[in-house]
């Protein structure tokens, strides 16, 4: 698919509208914004300086998206923490591509 700049505008302004949801909110009956189909699941990572990572995962076409917050997610629960992609956090602070 081929997409424009104000396609692509679009979208990264839904999706920071969903991070922002999530982080001052918590989690719980966000669409997808993709395909507006499937509910996002939702997981968190836990980085250094009080910085945590949200991911979001939908059921239906499996867009995987993450953002970096500054301090606790209102959801945020330890049992929500994805050992996978806490891996995948850690090796991007370690090498500093965050």
């Amino acid at each position: 698919m081929v997409y424009d700049r104000i396609t692509l505008k679009s979208y990264a302004q839904k999706l920071y509208k969903i991070f922002n949801q999530i982080y001052r909110e918590g989690n719980g009956g966000i669409l997808c914004p993709s395909c507006g189909q499937g509910t996002l699941s939702i997981s968190y990572t836990r980085n250094e300086n009080d910085n945590y990572g949200i991911w979001i995962e939908c059921s239906a076409c499996h867009l995987l998206e993450h953002a970096d917050v500054k301090g606790q997610p209102a959801g945020f629960k330890e049992d929500l923490v994805s050992f996978e992609y806490q891996r995948l956090d850690d090796h991007a602070w370690q090498t500093g591509r965050h």
